[in-house]
């Protein structure tokens, strides 16, 4: 709004300038200041109070308007000359003031022209802070976070447009706009060689904005892992404060950490969309990095913009938004007989504003890869032979196959006078993995396996300039289909051999089968308002529905009871500023959970004995309501010291709501509580970053401590007896309120870059978490054994260094060759709590200390591509649970092809 108004107030003064007969008397009439606040008025009334607060009268051509339409008059200490430019739409050829009456003269023409667009690098990254500008003319912007432009109040004519970008070549292009003329322009940059081959120059990308943010962010730059078999998890797993505890090779069950919070505490988005409504076919582990452009990484406080109930932090992954056809393909063969494919493919028509983007990934893996016997850490890899057991070295897994796969299509219209994008997709994932372990390496399993299948539909709308100028709607809704099993069809017990060693007992010899079906909605509101050019508001609301249907396959006379329901909503309300020239950014929020959970129980069980002495189980079931609401709040500020250099802090106080497993149960052996508390938290995070660019030198520093202190934090208890779900004794675990923890912890991240050539990075993290309770379940007479021990079973010092040298030239024009080696260090920590049993007797998980290789080759300008990796260079036994291996040393070789 300022700029434009800028813009139209420079053609006014010079239009009047040129007129002999506006005296200086008469020149400050147009310059008085005036304060006025009307809404929705017309035109006439419009100038009639603002005649009297200036002391003036005012003629016009009044059919060059329109006399239905009503404006707002909201200015402050404004020149009436801007006010009335503004209010006539840049429509003013001219201005006579003759006394205390001023005459106005319009152009006639219809409204004025919009061209606007996109700005992105060849690589398809956006370019934030590109200048696009009309050569010979006054009008011109920066391209925003990502990449956008819009040039408004564009008079009818030939123009030629320019976009400049630092370390990008310029690009021009004649264009020609009508009265009212709306163009839809964008553009694609290529690099600099010349300048960037000597030195690396950042502009403001969209990754450096969200790192230089109030919040606590780690802004990861996905592009440099496209040519790699890394999927989204290992990539996450080098980043400060991050750890990802894997239980075996591709497509295993993992725990997902930040601070200290793992799992259930963390929440997923994908481009700002909650992941819940994905199933369980869709994941981080079989997710590639090719398909993504970054990912941020917010730990502790989360913005109201995501509408999240996260404890401990969020990740959202923005995948790649690409202007301009084309085809990305690439597959990878490794150790283990694993294969990852990966597709994304665009074609757009920006005439029509039309664009049709689809993405796939197919992943497998048989997982062979070989146990070894570890005495030390209590791991013997055993067989029985003539009645005994015996340890084998070096056995492979026989029952560890995973496979996954997704295709997603999405149909997009963009540029429009109704909607800046609307876009209709549709998903579908699917996978089967064979589950060769439980706890430990100790049960081996030859017939338990877990399949599974998701259909998503999704729709999405976005406008700037939503019926009234400076308000901005995103409008999202998704539905789920997720249906997913677990089976156990085998009659014996397995050793590692892959034999069976003796057949079950009778009542064990039943294959068990459970089907779940759940069936979700999603839908999610974001509206911004621009209160000024300093400040504005959002405001977010997000629904998630959830119903679940559970079965025994393989015995349908087994009632499993009525649907469970589950409803969450989540609405935020922001204020955003910006002061001192963005030397001091601040988010205030606050944020209302609501959620509503309908669980069947059972009230009665009814044994009905036939005629031959069979006995014929009868549940007998009733549901339990509940619904509660919570409000949280928070803030998020940054200050810039210098240009360079900042200092954050973020504070919240939040909640998590309960999930389904939690509230209903798996069906199997996790038994649902639905007394269970939703979980709360204050976070604090203090940091401060430096980023100092000279030459061909780089240095990214940044620093943080962080503190959590969580309530009514929930525990799984053991418990033996009758498990009411499958109706049969056995051991099953249940959830219950029952925690107080607190963490507290520091990180630090420093990155070094010279031009093109080298870039080098470490990072690590400390953090202490332990158990506050002080009293066992409200027992004020003995205090907890274990109050202020550490969190067993949980990492507390860990981090990770990377060093990468790459060339251009080397194989021959337009090509590159790149070395990369990472290494990863995790200390050892106890899988028990430390004041139970002396140090000597205690479990531990070791130290581990993983290297890993890369070899990248690229010509054509990165059109052809060619990586060797080596992972677990150094063949280390590795463990991120306990008594769980993961794989030795492997190889793999990626082939990508990119065509624009």
């Amino acid at each position: 709004m300022k700029f434009r108004l800028r813009i139209t107030y420079t053609v006014v003064l010079f239009t009047l300038a040129l007129r002999p007969g506006l005296l200086p008397a008469q020149q400050e009439k147009l310059e008085k200041p005036v304060t006025i606040r009307m809404k929705g008025v017309s035109m006439s009334d419009a100038l009639l109070a603002l005649g009297d607060r200036a002391g003036l009268t005012f003629s016009y051509s009044t059919h060059l308007i329109d006399k239905k339409k009503l404006v707002d008059l909201v200015y402050a200490q404004e020149p009436l000359r801007r006010i009335l430019d503004e209010l006539f739409e840049g429509k003013i050829s001219g201005i006579r003031v003759q006394g205390n009456h001023v005459s106005i003269r319009l152009r006639e023409t219809s409204l004025p022209g919009r061209i606007s667009g996109q700005v992105r690098a060849a690589s398809g990254e956006a370019l934030p802070g590109a200048s696009v500008v009309l050569k010979g003319t006054s009008i011109g912007m920066q391209t925003d976070a990502t990449g956008g432009y819009a040039l408004r109040a564009v008079p009818p004519g030939k123009y030629t447009i320019e976009i400049r970008s630092i370390g990008y070549l310029p690009q021009t292009r004649s264009v020609s706009i009508g009265d009212g003329g709306q163009l839809a322009l964008s553009f694609s940059l290529e690099e600099d060689k010349r300048q960037l081959n000597e030195v690396v120059v950042e502009g403001r990308t969209a990754a450096r904005e969200i790192r230089e943010s109030g919040f606590s962010v780690t802004a990861i730059d996905a592009k440099k892992y496209a040519n790699t078999s890394l999927d989204v998890n290992q990539v996450l797993n080098r980043s400060t404060g991050v750890r990802i505890r894997e239980s075996g090779g591709l497509g295993s069950d993992f725990t997902f950490a930040i601070n200290g919070l793992s799992g259930r505490y963390v929440r997923f988005f994908i481009d700002g969309v909650p992941m819940e409504n994905l199933g369980q076919a869709f994941n981080l582990n079989n997710f590639p990095a090719s398909l993504v452009e970054r990912i941020e990484v917010y730990k502790g406080v989360v913005p109201g913009t995501l509408g999240s109930d996260a404890l401990g932090g969020a990740v959202n992954i923005v995948t790649n938004k690409s202007i301009r056809h084309f085809l990305d393909v690439s597959h990878s063969y490794g150790s283990f007989n694993t294969h990852r494919s990966a597709l994304t493919a665009q074609y757009k028509d920006a005439r029509r504003g039309l664009s049709i983007l689809a993405k796939g990934f197919y992943n497998y893996s048989d997982n062979n890869y070989r146990m070894r016997n570890d005495p030390e850490h209590n791991v013997l890899i055993e067989v029985a032979e003539e009645g005994k057991w015996v340890a084998k070295d070096g056995l492979r897994r026989f029952y560890d196959r995973y496979q996954s796969g997704m295709g997603q299509a999405e149909v997009n219209l963009t540029d429009k006078k109704w909607a800046d994008k609307f876009s209709a997709g549709f998903s579908y994932a699917q996978y089967n993995k064979q589950l060769q372990t439980g706890a430990s390496v100790n049960v081996v399993n030859g017939g338990r396996y877990a399949t599974g299948y998701t259909l998503s539909p999704s729709l999405s709308y976005a406008k700037t300039g939503f019926l009234v100028k400076g308000l901005s709607v995103t409008l999202n809704a998704g539905a789920g289909y997720d249906r997913y099993s677990v089976r156990d069809t085998a009659s014996y017990p397995y050793d590692w051999s892959g034999g069976f060693i003796r057949p079950l007992p009778p009542h064990r010899e039943k294959a068990t089968g459970y089907l779940y079906t759940n069936r979700s909605l999603l839908a999610r509101a974001n509206v911004d308002y621009s209160l000024h050019r300093q400040h504005s508001v959002t405001a977010t609301y997000n629904a998630n529905i959830m119903t679940r249907h559970s079965e025994n396959e393989l015995d349908p006379a087994y009632e499993m009871g009525p649907d469970n329901h589950l409803q969450k909503h989540i609405a935020a309300l922001s204020l955003n500023s910006a002061l001192l020239e963005d030397r001091l950014s601040n988010n205030l929020f606050a944020k209302y959970y609501g959620l509503y959970a309908s669980k069947n129980i059972i009230v009665e069980t009814e044994y009905i004995k036939d005629d031959e002495g069979h006995y014929t189980t009868i549940n007998h079931f009733d549901q339990k309501r509940s619904y509660s609401g919570f409000f949280g709040y928070g803030m998020a500020s940054r200050s810039k010291i210098t240009s360079a250099w900042g200092i954050k802090t973020s504070v919240e106080k939040t909640y998590r709501l309960l999930d389904g497993n939690e509230l209903f149960g798996d069906g199997l052996f996790y038994l649902g509580n639905p007394d269970l508390r939703p979980e709360s938290s204050y976070n604090f995070n203090l940091g401060s970053y430096y980023d100092y660019r000279k030459d061909a030198h780089g240095l990214n520093v940044e620093v943080g401590a962080f503190y959590r202190d969580a309530r009514d934090f929930i525990f799984n208890r053991m418990i033996r007896g009758l498990n009411p779900q499958i109706n049969e004794f056995t051991d099953y675990t249940q959830p219950y309120n029952a925690g107080k923890v607190q963490i507290k912890g520091l990180e630090a991240e420093v990155k070094y870059r010279y031009g093109k050539l080298l870039n080098a990075g470490v990072n690590f993290s400390v953090q202490h978490a332990i158990d506050n309770r002080r009293y066992n379940d409200g027992v004020t007479r003995y205090e907890n054994i274990t109050y202020k021990n550490k969190i067993p079973n949980q990492p507390w010092l860990f981090g990770n260094a990377d060093l990468g040298i790459g060339r251009d030239g080397i194989l021959g024009r337009e090509s590159r060759l790149q070395l990369d080696w990472y290494t990863q260090y995790v200390h050892w920590f106890y899988l028990t709590w430390e004041a139970l049993g002396s140090r000597e007797s205690k479990n531990t998980i070791p130290t581990q200390l993983i290297h890993n290789a890369s070899v990248t080759t690229s010509w054509l300008n990165g059109k052809y591509n060619l990586s060797l990796e080596s992972r677990n260079l150094n063949n280390e036994i590795a463990y991120d649970n306990f008594r769980l291996q993961k794989a030795g040393r492997s190889f793999h070789v990626k082939l990508r092809c990119v065509i624009r």
